[in-house]
């Protein structure tokens, strides 16, 4: 196996990966990803002219827990934006519009 040194050029590039790693995450992170996803699920929610009550029933969860993840204050799973998905009638990739 060859002994590879670390030059600039892997340097750099190394650098940039890690860089953009880091990026990813923090836009994963970040609080305005929550809202957007919560304002995305309201919107559905609300042309659909169903109540928060209703979806919170027949999506077997909270209403208070719905409205904390419309609102950007809870960070949901994968399998309650799924759920949710299905019972508006939606794509999934529609609750992530504007990210």
């Amino acid at each position: 196996m060859e002994n590879k040194k670390l030059n600039s050029d892997n340097y750099d590039r190394l650098a940039k990966e890690i860089a953009t790693k880091k990026e990813d995450k923090q836009n994963i992170n970040n609080p305005d990803f929550l809202v957007i996803i919560g304002k995305n699920l309201r919107e559905l929610r609300l042309n659909k002219g169903i109540s928060i009550l209703d979806a919170s029933l027949e999506c077997e969860m909270d209403s208070k827990y719905l409205g904390q993840i419309e609102t950007g204050k809870r960070n949901p799973t994968i399998n309650v934006l799924i759920k949710l998905a299905d019972f508006y009638g939606v794509n999934i990739s529609d609750i992530f519009k504007g990210i």
